[in-house]
């Protein structure tokens, strides 16, 4: 969420019509490592901050882990528990040889409109 990268999340959870998923946008995270231990722990307050595509609402929900850094992250969903299994960032603002490309083609443009 650094360099005003958008992070998208994907979570997964099994229900009465089978596996379900959804993306929500993450616009903040809060966690006080209380013990040390880098693990989300449930007690620890851990909270996202998050806008849910599909309502356009924006959500503060409780994140966990269980066990060790590796296990995968907890997230309520409406009252559902759910399993963070993709994060992805998106930068807004290109790469600066994405920028060098465009500004030759432009330029390559502007020559041949000239000649």
């Amino acid at each position: 969420m650094q360099g005003c990268e958008d992070v998208e999340i994907l979570i997964n959870w099994t229900d009465l019509d089978g596996a379900q998923g959804h993306y929500l946008t993450i616009t903040g995270f809060h966690w006080i490592n209380g013990n040390n231990n880098l693990i989300i722990d449930a007690g620890e307050g851990a909270m996202i901050d998050y806008i849910d595509p599909a309502t356009g609402l924006w959500i503060q929900s409780p994140i966990w882990q269980v066990g060790n850094p590796l296990n995968p992250l907890d997230v309520l969903y409406g009252g559902i528990q759910t399993q963070v299994t993709m994060a992805v960032s998106e930068s807004p603002v290109p790469e600066p040889c994405t920028i060098l490309l465009f500004s030759l083609g432009a330029l390559s443009l502007l020559r041949r409109k000239h000649v």
